[in-house]
């Protein structure tokens, strides 16, 4: 039996090694954060669409549009951004290169953590009645959820 944890713990640290030397390029960077600030604002989307407010007397075409245009002015923002996090990684020496990488992978960690948060706390509020909003006690079971799917995600990303 040790010997297989031995063989495993082995084989485990050998990936993370892989998995640490890995580098995204700047187009895998652009892709990664237009993915994540699109997924949240869609599920962001879909869930005030759903609940009954007064949006449900608006058009669908009203809907839509409202979604196309928050998307548009939150990708926008990335894209200058990003434009400019590349300028700057262009203009420094080759060791500093890897900071400007993060900064935006790190933005995108927290917009998937946020989203697996929001995902989380939609569906209590939605089947269980009670949501960060609506609970005192429950607020520091939201936040340690908050906080292993940010490490997690940094983790995974950087």
């Amino acid at each position: 039996m040790k010997i297989i944890a031995q063989f495993i713990n082995k084989q485990f640290k050998k990936e993370i090694r892989i998995i640490r030397k890995q580098t995204y390029s700047w187009q895998a960077i652009f892709i990664i954060t237009f993915f994540s600030l699109s997924t949240y604002l869609l599920l962001e989307w879909i869930f005030y669409i759903t609940k009954p407010s007064f949006f449900g007397s608006d058009s669908f075409t009203i809907k839509i549009n409202t979604l196309l245009f928050s998307s548009s002015i939150a990708i926008s923002m990335a894209t200058v951004i990003l434009c400019l996090l590349y300028m700057l990684e262009k203009l420094f020496r080759k060791n500093s290169q890897l900071f400007f990488k993060r900064i935006p992978l790190s933005v995108s960690d927290l917009v998937f953590s946020s989203l697996v948060l929001l995902l989380i706390d939609n569906f209590t509020y939605t089947v269980f009645d009670f949501g960060i909003v609506s609970t005192n006690a429950s607020r520091i079971i939201y936040l340690i959820v908050f906080a292993f799917s940010v490490s997690i995600s940094i983790y995974q990303f950087n």
